[in-house]
């Protein structure tokens, strides 16, 4: 064994052997490497907390967003339930126009107007008659005049 450390050569085992300076050098490298393994993970939490946190504030500004559209939804039927409110009552007030309750005899104008209807109703059958009277009249006329017609034309 001795003959192979003299000779400067290393012998093939399972644990390292490293020269001093590389012992410090290693462990050197080894602190900085921690020490950028510990800041690496310390910016992905960051960078995991800073997308937590978006994802957070657009799900509260989606939820406000569809608490505002439901409000809205809900304002749009209470208006629409209060003006059908309205035009139901529209309604049954146009129902009710006409329906009020008819006094047992009709007013002074209507029984005016009715005898007035009767009276030109009298009167157009007397003017039917009369008028068939005239026809039968002119038909008897010209008859008569188609004798002397008849003689004024032979005469020449």
């Amino acid at each position: 064994m001795e003959s192979v450390e003299k000779a400067g050569m290393k012998r093939l085992t399972l644990t390292p052997h490293f020269e001093p300076e590389e012992v410090v050098v290693l462990e050197a490298f080894e602190k900085e490497l921690a020490e950028g393994l510990r800041l690496f993970e310390e910016e992905e939490k960051a960078e995991e907390e800073k997308k937590r946190l978006e994802e957070e504030q657009k799900r509260l500004e989606e939820e406000k967003k569809r608490q505002e559209e439901e409000k809205e939804a809900a304002e749009k039927l209470r208006s629409k339930e209060k003006k059908n409110k309205e035009d139901s009552k529209k309604m049954d007030i146009d129902k009710d126009k006409g329906k009020a309750p008819m006094e047992s005899e009709p007013p002074a104008y209507v029984l005016k107007m009715q005898a007035d209807i009767e009276t030109q109703k009298i009167r157009q059958d007397d003017m039917e008659v009369k008028v068939d009277t005239v026809v039968e009249n002119q038909k008897d006329i010209a008859s008569k005049l188609d004798a002397p017609i008849a003689l004024m034309s032979r005469k020449p």
